[in-house]
């Protein structure tokens, strides 16, 4: 490789706050057990999501570090989870009317979310609120 990796010192931390985080959001609740993709603590450390950010982020402080692991682990589970429930059926209909919702809870501008998150990963989309989209996008 042309440079060195760097490893964010701040590792440690942020897999400890973002597996308590996950827990807390119900990532790993049974309500999961019938998706093709299920999540489980254990799947969730041995994929170790921190570290990937902390390999990417290797400058970030410790809350930057924690926020940005927990947006990405939130998209993840959105991709594990949502995907395979509209390409199981093949579904491109709902499909699309649901990412036309979920896209409503991304913080694209500053205007409020009137909306009330209905499925678990829209609940997700609409913890990304502005603040957090900022201090992700800094």
């Amino acid at each position: 490789m042309p440079f060195e990796a760097r490893l964010n010192p701040h590792l440690d931390q942020a897999r400890t706050h973002t597996a308590q985080w996950a827990r807390r959001m119900g990532m790993f609740d049974d309500e999961y057990v019938q998706w093709p993709q299920r999540w489980s603590e254990e799947k969730f450390a041995g994929a170790d999501y921190p570290l990937f950010i902390a390999l990417t982020h290797p400058d970030a402080d410790a809350r930057e570090l924690e926020s940005v692991t927990d947006w990405h682990v939130a998209l993840w589970f959105v991709d594990d989870l949502f995907l395979p429930l509209y390409r199981r059926d093949h579904d491109q209909e709902s499909a699309s009317a649901q990412v036309e919702r979920l896209m409503r809870f991304l913080p694209l501008d500053a205007l409020p979310r009137p909306l009330q998150p209905r499925k678990t990963y829209e609940e997700y989309a609409a913890w990304v609120d502005a603040d957090k989209f900022d201090n992700v996008c800094r």
